[in-house]
């Protein structure tokens, strides 16, 4: 597997007086891009001087600890929880919250580790986030970007609950990884120390594996320049995924996706037969998520048109992230259906397009913030806009690669200056607890 965490380093890193950070991440294993959030963040932090990271993992499977270990053998990692009397429950995570200077929250979809934050902030220790999305719109109230952006700015002060206000007041910087999250943010009058944009820090994954990526392409009969093709249901069905019970709110969400699935993949087969019948090049088929793995199964090939089934390959298992993103550097173009494949296709200078349905978080608009506009089509307008885009990949391969690049490069100077700060408070927090 390859792998540099200089590649954030616009300055040389001053890790003198660096204080010791606790991340709490990896939030789940049954997505790839959700699973490169962590080595995003730690790549980002050692580029900024850090020189110590405790990982407080909230699922971390085999596969991908051995990546993390392999990638940052200078990792630690505690494990536990927050037990009913607020405290860490595990000697190894109460340690971790000993020793730790800066408690970082990392990339997600909210602020998904309050327990942990409640339990941290008795500490007086600084903490922060790092590239989240507030979304105050909720799954459950679809709009396109344009619309939620003019839904979200007309929320009046009062909305945000008492308890996240509080917590955000007394953060020493909050991220926001996208500008509809920070409006909002704004709008309510957070006074964080820091409060501005700051890309998901999946934009920094670095870690490729080429092997994979070479077995691939052989067990699949795929020669470079084809188009990755990922799918996605409105609604992810964790309840199903996770064995919970089955509340009201499943039942309406698997109603949607119902309803839904067949239009939306559509415009995804529409796509791909497009580029088959345009460019005579190959198609894969790949998942970001696990259960997409029987998702692809149902659909394809079977709703593919005859005439271009024989280019269509189709992944047929859970493939681990660094062979999807070496895999990803192979592509001529990613378009996904899944926010977080887009981003790992700019790491390799790979154009993506970003298919969003209205179900998903306002999470989207970090593209446009990057300068990737052209990045981001809206499901519910059909394929025509995604098919121009690659029209014009196929047209100007290089400058969509360019166009790519600057995408990433931006999100790696935005990052930059986020790891700064990290570093920056956890200095404060040691000599806090030093002095």
């Amino acid at each position: 597997m390859t792998g540099d965490a200089t590649m954030l380093q616009d300055t040389p890193a001053e890790t003198e007086g660096a204080g010791t950070i606790l991340l709490r991440s990896s939030w789940q294993t049954i997505n790839i891009g959700d699973v490169a959030h962590t080595p995003g963040a730690i790549t980002a932090l050692l580029g900024a001087g850090a020189s110590r990271i405790i990982l407080w993992p909230g699922s971390l499977g085999d596969r991908e600890q051995a990546m993390l270990a392999d990638r940052f053998p200078d990792l630690e990692f505690a494990y536990g929880d927050i037990g009913p009397d607020g405290r860490p429950d595990t000697p190894e995570l109460a340690r971790a919250f000993d020793e730790a200077d800066l408690f970082i929250h990392g990339s997600a979809a909210g602020m998904g580790s309050r327990p942990g934050l409640n339990a941290w902030r008795p500490s007086g220790k600084p903490y922060g986030f790092f590239g989240i999305t507030f979304d105050p719109l909720g799954n459950f109230m679809p709009f396109q970007l344009p619309d939620a952006r003019r839904v979200v700015g007309a929320i009046a002060p009062g909305h945000l609950d008492d308890e996240a206000r509080e917590i955000l007041d007394g953060a020493a910087f909050v991220f926001c990884r996208d500008t509809i999250s920070l409006a909002y943010l704004q709008g309510q009058g957070v006074r964080a120390e820091i409060l501005e944009p700051g890309p998901d820090a999946t934009f920094a994954f670095d870690i490729r594996d080429e092997a994979g990526a070479d077995a691939v392409l052989a067990d699949h009969g795929l020669e470079p320049g084809f188009l990755v093709a990922v799918p996605r249901l409105r609604y992810t069905p964790y309840a199903h995924l996770r064995n919970l019970p089955v509340t009201a709110a499943d039942l309406t969400k698997d109603a949607v996706n119902e309803a839904f699935t067949p239009r939306d993949l559509a415009v995804l087969t529409e796509t791909i037969a497009w580029w088959v019948r345009t460019t005579g090049r190959q198609v894969l088929i790949a998942p970001e998520m696990s259960y997409a793995v029987d998702l692809i199964a149902e659909y394809w090939p079977a709703t593919l048109p005859r005439d271009v089934r024989d280019r269509v390959a189709i992944v047929d298992g859970f493939w681990d992230l660094p062979t999807a993103t070496a895999t990803y550097a192979r592509a001529a173009a990613v378009v996904s259906i899944e926010c977080h494949s887009p981003i790992l296709a700019t790491t390799a200078g790979t154009p993506g397009t970003y298919l969003r349905q209205p179900t998903d978080t306002v999470k989207g608009a970090m593209y446009a913030d990057l300068g990737g506009t052209h990045m981001v089509n809206e499901i519910d307008d059909g394929a025509a806009g995604v098919i121009e885009r690659l029209a014009r990949v196929v047209a100007d391969p290089g400058a969509a690669r360019a166009a790519a690049e600057r995408v990433h490069a931006e999100a790696l100077r935005r990052l930059s200056r986020m790891g700064r700060a990290a570093v920056a408070a956890s200095r404060v927090g040691r000599a806090s607890r030093v002095g």
